[in-house]
C-alpha cells in the first residue's frame, strides 16, 4: 500500500468497515480488530493512562478477536512491524 505523508489511501479506509443498527439507524463503524491496529499505530497521540486502559480492555477480549484479521490490517497499513511487536508484548 502506498501512503503519502502518513495518510492512508482510500482503499485503507474500507478495511474493517462494518455496519450496525443503533436505535433504528444504520451506522458504519470499524471492527474491533481494525480499531486495535489503529490504537497501536497512534499510541503516542493518547495519554499514557488512556492508552494502557484501552490495551487492558483489549487483553480482556483477546479471545474474541480474529487475529488473522489483525495481522492482515497490520501488514496493509504503515508501521506494521511496530504494530505486530506491540501486539506480542502488550496484548497477547
Amino acid at each position: 500500500m502506498k501512503t503519502y505523508e502518513g495518510y492512508e489511501n482510500s482503499e485503507a479506509f474500507d478495511m474493517g468497515k462494518t455496519s450496525m443498527n443503533y436505535d433504528g439507524v444504520d451506522i458504519v463503524i470499524y471492527d474491533k480488530e481494525r480499531l486495535l491496529v489503529k490504537l497501536i499505530r497512534n499510541k503516542r497521540k493518547f495519554s499514557f493512562d488512556l492508552y494502557k486502559e484501552l490495551i487492558a480492555s483489549y487483553r480482556k477480549i483477546v479471545h474474541e478477536l480474529d487475529m488473522t484479521l489483525v495481522a492482515e490490517y497490520a501488514y496493509e497499513l504503515p508501521k506494521s512491524n511496530m504494530v505486530m511487536e506491540t501486539l506480542r508484548l502488550e496484548v497477547l
